[in-house]
């Protein structure tokens, strides 16, 4: 019967479709922020309207629904990107296959999840309005019409599979989510999702490689930044080992240069090899990832849905495959923080020593490759003073981990510093950069990646090597100051999250090798930190121990404070280091929604 509800459907369909192909708000000066928050926004508040006629119909609970409205609205919202940019690689736009695949995928993933919204809504009032069902009609024409014949078979195949299901078992998808978490809590042991995980990863990013190289070929060093420096050291390396003595002070490119030196003395110069090397090391982040996840919540939900989370991350599979200091920075990064984590459960005084000197070690190693990791030290100096282990309440124990940290650091960092001030007479901790960040102006322009140059202006040098000089100025001119920050904080820590929105589907450049640019992109890193935002909620309020919760967010904050403030964040690679953690806070929340979900349904 045509009532409310099925009036409710077509009007919101209608708006939903009007909208989406508007170009109203492109006219005022920033369409991205226009385009890819506000639409988004006004299509959940189309779909929250109508959800609220249908759960008032069912006397659905608040909160399952408004979870329903959220993943609608998310994939409605994704639909029309998704097409345009699928058209433009129908219509011959050169790119490389793992793009057109990606695509592909994602466009019909989506189509495939509505269709299979629609018909559940459907089979619970019978009704045969709402814009989900309509939806998944629009895709099954939209690829007929393209001459897609076969996708749009699929969906229709798909569709006759879930109503066959629904057929001869009467169960909701909700009660089948529920299933498949009893499934993973009982069947599932901690060692197959750490392989699986581990197999997923390597795959992934064994098969990326592949295609990279078979596009690239000779010019693959070029695939990342600094590729190609990176390689020509690297190959120096191999003809004169004693550069990396002689060389100093040492500079940005040098220890990770003997990395590749290593892998092309044993294998050749084989940029597979290379690859390949640091694939695996990109697997083992996604499993250091699961186990973190797991000793945090105690869920092997979550850590499936963190580990396949980074391994599946596009930024993440192209920094671990091509020549770039992240596919090192990461895994020792991560390393160290699961190391402390160790040393947070351990009950025994030997056992806690023992992780915080490796944690030290590993951070060391980690701050070598970027000198960057150095700031966390104090960071993680401070949380173990508060009360980082569990078992330890004396402050004189708290106080000898911290030093014991300190010390671990400088090990492997003092003996460069000593080559430095030989070959030198200067005091360089690690390595000098030819340029400072603080100072560096990015050629896109200042509404894109606003510089330090009003603060240079006032005469505020590098705070981080003058930090008193800082102090002063802000005591002297604090106006100037606050407005030169109000200016650069908030277009800095949108970088963080929104950098490939400008234009392109970045951070997989030679993915994207054609420079395509679409309105998929910027939606889907919108909806990204829109899940990040979510699962802290559910990760700030779940029952793990608020000094885990300060370590996994540990990072987040350092970066986002570091190239939020201090210093210029122009390309994906620098915020990088927050994928793999970010990903915990993502799965915790989706394992929140999800037990909500599985509660309503029982």
């Amino acid at each position: 019967m045509f009532g409310v509800r099925s009036l409710t459907g077509v009007i919101f369909f209608a708006a939903f479709v009007l909208l989406a192909h508007s170009k109203l708000f492109d006219t005022i000066r920033y369409p991205f922020i226009f385009r890819t928050i506000t639409i988004p926004v006004f299509q959940w508040i189309l779909v929250l309207v109508y959800l609220a006629v249908w759960r008032y119909a069912l006397r659905e609970k608040q909160g399952a629904g408004l979870i329903r409205a959220v993943v609608i609205g998310v994939l409605m919202s994704l639909v029309f990107p998704l097409l345009a940019t699928q058209k433009m690689v129908w219509q011959g736009t050169p790119l490389s296959r793992v793009y057109e695949v990606l695509i592909g995928f994602y466009v019909f993933m989506v189509f495939a999840i509505l269709v299979v919204a629609g018909i559940e809504i459907i089979r619970k009032k019978n009704e045969f309005f709402y814009p989900v069902a309509y939806l998944s009609l629009y895709g099954m024409v939209f690829y007929c019409r393209h001459g897609h014949g076969l996708h749009a078979l699929a969906l229709a195949g798909l569709a006759a599979v879930i109503i066959l299901l629904n057929l001869f078992n009467r169960r909701s998808v909700d009660t089948f989510v529920s299933q498949g978490m009893l499934f993973v809590r009982r069947r599932m042991s901690m060692t197959v999702i750490l392989a699986g995980i581990f197999m997923v990863a390597l795959c992934g990013q064994l098969l990326f490689l592949g295609n990279l190289l078979s596009i690239e070929g000779p010019n693959y060093p070029r695939a990342s930044d600094d590729g190609d420096t990176y390689d020509i050291w690297g190959v120096r390396g191999v003809g004169d080992p004693g550069i990396y003595l002689r060389e100093s002070p040492h500079v940005w490119m040098v220890f990770y240069a003997v990395f590749l030196t290593a892998i092309y003395k044993v294998f050749g110069h084989s940029y597979f090899a290379a690859g390949a090397a640091q694939s695996v090391l990109g697997a083992l982040v996604c499993v250091m990832i699961a186990l973190l996840a797991y000793k945090l919540t105690k869920s092997r939900f979550v850590a499936l849905w963190a580990g396949i989370g980074v391994a599946i991350n596009p930024a993440f599979i192209q920094l671990q495959t091509t020549l770039g200091t992240e596919a090192l920075y990461m895994p020792l990064l991560v390393l160290a923080i699961l190391m402390l984590k160790y040393y947070q459960e351990a009950r025994s005084n030997g056992l806690a020593i023992f992780f915080i000197c490796a944690a030290g070690l590993v951070f060391g190693l980690t701050s070598i490759i970027r000198e960057v990791a150095c700031g966390l030290v104090p960071l993680v100096m401070c949380w173990i003073l508060i009360g980082g282990r569990t078992a330890c309440r004396s402050i004189w124990s708290r106080g000898r981990d911290a030093a014991l940290v300190c010390v671990f650091v400088l090990l492997p960092i003092a003996p460069i510093t000593y080559i430095n001030y030989h070959n030198t007479g200067k005091f360089v901790l690690i390595y000098q950069t030819e340029r400072s960040l603080w100072q560096y102006v990015s050629p896109y322009g200042e509404d894109v990646v606003p510089s330090n140059t009003p603060l240079v202006r006032l005469g505020m040098k590098d705070p981080m090597t003058d930090p008193a000089g800082a102090v002063a100025l802000a005591v002297r001119k604090p106006g100037e100051v606050i407005r030169s920050y109000a200016s650069i904080i908030p277009k800095r820590i949108r970088n963080i999250f929104f950098w490939p929105s400008f234009g392109y589907f970045d951070p997989l450049y030679l993915i994207n090798n054609s420079r395509l640019a679409n309105p998929f992109a910027s939606c889907l890193e919108f909806y990204v930190l829109i899940c990040f935002a979510a699962g802290a909620v559910f990760f700030l309020r779940a029952n793990i121990p608020a000094s885990g919760k300060i370590l996994v967010l540990l990072v987040v904050i350092y970066y986002v404070i570091l190239h939020g403030i201090v210093y210029i964040s122009q390309s994906p690679r620098y915020s990088s280091p927050l994928i793999p953690f970010m990903d915990i806070v993502v799965a915790a929340g989706l394992y929140g929604m999800f037990k909500k979900l599985a509660k309503g349904a029982s």
